[in-house]
């Protein structure tokens, strides 16, 4: 009777891969402006979000920096979603968001400017960045 468990988490090791490799989805974590600057720490295969204010209709929007050190990579692209506003109100703003995984041990920092596209040689409107710590 004491084999249906091990039997069990064998073929869930087998389904799923090796064990230990087994993602965990949390989501729970979301950094914004009030996290710049500060350093996180969040376990080896989880997720977590980093989701700005942004008004797209001013031609501003987030760009995310390289991340060579492949310690964390997005999931998907970014995604603007604009907050509600009355019907034919013009110019309203929304937040833009991203979703992380941590792939491997180590420190990677997330950097992401709010600029507009065509002004190259201007400096960014805005700056955050985050120093995430995969353990």
């Amino acid at each position: 009777m004491r084999l249906a468990p091990i039997a069990l988490a064998a073929t869930l090791c087998a389904t799923l891969g090796a064990c230990g490799h087994i993602e965990r989805v949390t989501d729970s974590l979301t950094l914004t402006e009030a996290n710049d600057g500060q350093t996180v720490s969040v376990v080896r295969h989880s997720r977590f979000r980093v989701e700005l204010a942004a008004n797209v209709t001013t031609g501003y929007s987030w760009t995310l920096g390289d991340l060579p050190a492949g310690v964390v990579e997005t999931v998907g692209a970014g995604v603007y979603a604009p907050d509600a506003a009355p019907a034919g109100m013009v110019g309203s703003g929304g937040r833009s968001s991203w979703t992380f995984a941590a792939k491997k041990p180590g420190r990677e920092t997330i950097r992401l400017e709010y600029r507009r596209a065509w002004e190259k040689d201007q400096p960014a409107a805005k700056t955050v960045s985050f120093v995430v710590d995969v353990k």
